[in-house]
């Protein structure tokens, strides 16, 4: 069933790079508060479809992945947050699997000497699923001004 799923998988990769998601929008910002300025990377998912967790493990789906590339003098604090996704058994996957739907919010604390206009840069690395089918991963590109 697995060797099936992924061979589905494959035949739709070279439709899907070329046409991109249109079922998961991303929006890329920085927010300062007292303590911390925050990369705050959304997304916002169209209904019926599910954006996975970082935090996957198994033969299962590919976790959400956030790549950056920092200036000189700047590091991630920590790992980059998410909320508490929705863990659901998938037959699909035969386990259990961690995702979002409609919303997310991922933030990256950045520490160091931060000064206005520096620009973060890098790439989200995202699987969608919905009941039926899945798309294979897909980079998206992403600048963010501090």
């Amino acid at each position: 069933m697995r060797l099936i799923f992924f061979c589905l998988l494959v035949v739709f990769a070279v439709q899907v790079r070329a046409q991109g998601y249109d079922q998961v929008k991303w929006d890329f910002s920085s927010r300062k508060n007292k303590k911390a300025t925050e990369l705050v990377l959304k997304a916002s998912i169209q209904r019926g479809w599910h954006l996975y967790s970082q935090h996957l493990k198994g033969d299962g789906p590919i976790p959400t992945e956030f790549t950056y590339e920092l200036p000189k003098g700047v590091k991630k604090q920590g790992d980059t947050k998410e909320p508490a996704p929705i863990k659901h058994f998938d037959e699909n996957f035969g386990m259990d699997v961690l995702y979002f739907e409609n919303e997310v919010e991922f933030t990256q604390e950045l520490k160091g000497k931060i000064k206005n206009e520096m620009v973060v840069s890098g790439k989200v690395t995202f699987m969608i699923c919905d009941d039926n089918m899945c798309y294979p991963p897909v980079d998206v590109p992403f600048e963010i001004k501090l």
